[in-house]
């Protein structure tokens, strides 16, 4: 992270160099330095039970509020400079809502060098973004997907944004399509909140990498990736106490006490564990209809991050409108957790037993949505949107959402956003 600090003044000091080489370029000549930008506003208005309140991904602080005019809100800038023909630096600036105590580097999320030894390879070092979803590259971007905001219930349980480390990306062409396998590797630290507390807890996955290919013809885009890391969570220093608790019982001659502690030590997920991840993607935009779908599935033997998830998006453009329709579903592989009867113990332990299983119950993410909208492009650069999101929120199931309820619910959501770029 210091050597990112590090590479900001440089960036900065090519770009500033970048500027005075434009200035001094002649007409019928193409800069070397790119700058350009994206950016959202609107509101969000939340119909859900008292205590719930929705968020973009598990990213974002769970600030108590039904009508917001920042949950989708940011402000992106990109610069490209070209140092020859083979060698290219980029960055990309966002700023948004982000938790407490966020250090100005994270709104860093590129920072590299590509380089292209020979014309069908590119190396990228540096800050970039994990090629894991179709809308890896462009999640911040609203102009470049129809709806307010991508699919929650594949999207906001992983809000990995930037990986540093290194990819090599090879391209071919064959018959009509266009071929692309590309190899990641790196490390990630992606923060967020449970759905029942706003504690912090920081995941953090090193020997991160994975492999990615993708396949594009006539309109037509097919990409799988499968990936993997070594995952760990950080969490505060009340949960170390927690834990150091629940680690005692584990060495209680009771088999009722230690069997019962040892499997909410193992669900609660603070140990380091082998994470793997796979996804399948499809979409086709050609013409007047535009269509998608993902499915992912995240392995994890430990915690509550486990799950599968996907969801099918159709559109139809109208000259300037767009309307569309999305429906998602995400199945935490999470068990319910009951509470345990560790009154004799003490209260302490008690109280222990019952805020665990309450958390990791709260953790898990069972829910199906359906979205419906319409896209009005008012100009080259900059589009309207409205979405009315309807949520089906299982008990024991609210994981993606902010609220200290446990039961079944129906929430929906009205949204309009203005997306564009410059």
């Amino acid at each position: 992270m210091n050597k990112l600090l590090c590479i900001v003044p440089l960036l900065a000091s090519l770009a500033c160099a970048g500027g005075l080489a434009r200035a001094e370029t002649g007409a019928g000549q193409q800069s070397p330095l790119r700058l350009n930008g994206f950016g959202t506003f609107g509101f969000t208005q939340t119909f859900a039970p008292d205590g719930w309140y929705l968020r973009r991904d598990a990213a974002q602080y769970p600030e108590p509020r039904s009508f917001a005019w920042d949950t989708d809100a940011r402000l992106g800038l990109q610069a490209h400079y070209e140092v020859n023909p083979k060698l290219e630096l980029a960055s990309q600036l966002v700023l948004k809502r982000r938790l407490p105590g966020s250090k100005p580097i994270e709104s860093v999320e590129w920072l590299f060098a590509a380089y292209k030894p020979v014309g069908d390879v590119t190396v990228r070092v540096g800050r970039t973004s994990p090629d894991l979803f179709l809308l890896s590259d462009y999640r911040n971007v609203g102009v470049a997907y129809p709806w307010v905001r991508p699919n929650i219930e594949l999207y906001a349980g992983l809000p990995l944004y930037s990986i540093d480390g290194a990819d090599v990306s090879y391209v071919w062409n064959q018959s009509d399509a266009r071929w692309r396998l590309k190899a990641f590797a790196g490390s990630v630290d992606a923060r967020a909140t449970l759905a029942v507390s706003p504690d912090q807890i920081t995941f953090k996955l090193r020997s991160a990498g994975g492999m990615t290919l993708t396949r594009e013809v006539d309109g037509l885009l097919f990409r799988a990736t499968l990936g993997g890391a070594r995952m760990t969570a950080a969490a505060p220093a009340s949960a170390y106490a927690a834990l150091g608790l629940l680690r005692g019982l584990e060495r209680d001659p009771d088999p009722a006490v230690s069997d019962k502690a040892a499997e909410l030590d193992r669900k609660w997920g603070l140990d380091t564990d082998t994470a793997l991840f796979s996804e399948i993607g499809v979409s086709y935009d050609r013409d007047d209809w535009l269509w998608s779908a993902e499915y992912s599935r995240v392995s994890v033997n430990t915690g509550t991050r486990a799950a599968q998830s996907g969801y099918v998006s159709v559109g139809r453009r109208f000259g300037d409108v767009t309307l569309f329709g999305m429906a998602g579903r995400t199945l935490s592989r999470l068990g319910v957790v009951s509470s345990p009867d560790w009154s004799a113990l003490g209260g302490v332990y008690q109280a222990l037993g019952d805020r665990l299983a309450y958390g990791i119950n709260g953790s898990r993410a069972r829910q199906t949505s359906l979205s419906l909208g319409a896209r009005w492009d008012f100009h080259d650069q900059a589009a309207l949107k409205v979405q009315w999101d309807h949520f089906w929120v299982s008990a024991n199931g609210g994981g993606l959402w902010v609220g200290p309820s446990l039961g079944a619910a129906q929430p929906h959501a009205v949204s309009a956003t203005v997306d564009f770029t410059f």
